[in-house]
């Protein structure tokens, strides 16, 4: 069966059959696949007729085709802001050695199990900067502790 509107089935004679067997025979690969019987070809034909060979296509337009490129594109442009791999394995593996009494600061002033609960509250959160976070985490912390100081 055609997919596609085609035109219902109906009488035809074997002339307008070969015409439209010869019609076909200058069709796009596209068209030539629709035509599975002869009722298909037919009603093809009949169609081209009536209403244009534009009726026929099948692939989507010039606007959907740029759409989908520009959806495309834009998911490209997503990956810059999704987290390596790499990095991701490392920091689920990697966790402050407990060994030491003088926690090693990074150079950004925060030590490195600061620095994964940042990270962490920053991915479960869905935020969009390390700064976002902090100042979360600045605010829940005052929160819980100004009722300590009252």
């Amino acid at each position: 069966m055609a997919s596609g509107p085609t035109i219902p089935p109906q009488a035809y004679t074997r002339e307008t059959l070969t015409t439209a067997f010869n019609w076909l025979q200058s069709q796009p690969e596209s068209v030539k696949k629709l035509a599975t019987t002869p009722d298909a070809l037919v009603g093809l034909y009949l169609r081209a007729q009536r209403f244009g060979t534009s009726s026929l296509e099948t692939e989507a337009p010039v606007s959907s085709q740029s759409f989908i490129s520009d959806l495309k594109n834009l998911a490209e442009g997503l990956k810059q802001f999704e987290e390596p791999q790499a990095q991701k394995k490392m920091s689920a593996t990697s966790s402050p050695t407990p060994s030491t009494n003088s926690p090693e600061f990074l150079p950004n002033g925060l030590n490195q199990r600061s620095w994964a609960m940042i990270h962490e509250v920053k991915s479960q959160l869905n935020l969009s900067s390390d700064a976002e976070a902090i100042n979360m985490m600045i605010a829940v912390a005052y929160k819980s502790l100004k009722n300590l100081l009252a």
